[in-house]
């Protein structure tokens, strides 16, 4: 996110601000120490590393099930683009059973513009050598996926399936470089690949700022991430840092003799 989230939410300012007016601590060191909770998160919270897909929420906060759930995904969703000839036949045999045979007969005698024809004429879709994923690149984020790119060679499709379900990390490992910098907690798979990300920060007489930056170039395109960094700044944090303000108070209160409304 190369434009990626700082601490800079309106409802998480206020409550850190809140804690920070009653803290011995330098303000640096309070916003470096909030910035490893926030990105990092906690054994009990999920930092916005531990909301990045292919983390989730519920079970898929759990790094082998984030996984695999992320793999079925990603199979899914080439699958409904592509096919392979078997299924070309499958689906021209719903239409007529005699192009069926006749597309099985031409390519097994390897005429695939002729089985192809045949399939098109039939289905809409073709049949033609895997071209290394250009089709669910240009494809996966449309909706109408009714035209499927029939390959002539399966394992090429199984073998692209394989390499794409290996970079399901490569969002979440643009945390890495920022979270190590912070001396953060590492979540599970942030270091499974070299993604690029970097710490800012900025100090000057009249403002500080700590900004962890995810670089990789399609974060921002992910749908819902706003939402999550939203609910990790927002909800998550501001719960504990209410909690936190509410035990101040209560040994205040105490330390003093009073009663707290």
């Amino acid at each position: 996110m190369p434009d990626g989230p700082t601490l800079s939410f309106d409802r998480h300012q206020t409550a850190f601000a809140r804690m920070a007016s009653t803290s011995k601590k330098d303000l640096v060191t309070l916003w470096r120490q909030e910035a490893r909770i926030c990105f990092g998160g906690t054994a009990s919270m999920p930092g916005v590393a531990g909301i990045t897909p292919p983390y989730g929420e519920g079970k898929l906060q759990n790094a082998s099930s984030a996984e695999k759930h992320a793999k079925a995904k990603v199979a899914s969703d080439i699958h409904a683009l592509y096919g392979t000839p078997s299924q070309a036949y499958d689906a021209i045999h719903e239409k007529n059973p005699a192009d069926a045979d006749a597309f099985w007969y031409l390519r097994l005698h390897h005429d695939t513009r002729g089985a192809s024809d045949i399939l098109r004429q039939n289905t809409g879709s073709w049949l033609a050598p895997f071209d290394d994923g250009k089709y669910h690149r240009q494809n996966f984020r449309k909706k109408n996926r009714r035209i499927r790119f029939y390959v002539t060679d399966p394992k090429a499709l199984s073998d692209y399936i394989k390499l794409e379900q290996g970079l399901i990390w490569w969002l979440a490992s643009g945390w890495h470089e920022p979270l190590e910098a912070l001396d953060a907690r590492l979540p599970a798979g942030i270091k499974r690949h070299p993604s690029p990300g970097h710490l800012e920060v900025n100090i000057t007489a009249d403002d500080i700022s700590i900004s962890a930056v995810n670089e990789v170039s399609y974060g921002s395109s992910i749908r819902d991430m706003n939402r999550r960094l939203q609910t990790v700044m927002n909800d998550y944090r501001v719960q504990r840092l209410d909690r936190a303000w509410e035990h101040y108070l209560d040994v205040l209160a105490k330390r003093h003799g009073l009663k707290k409304e």
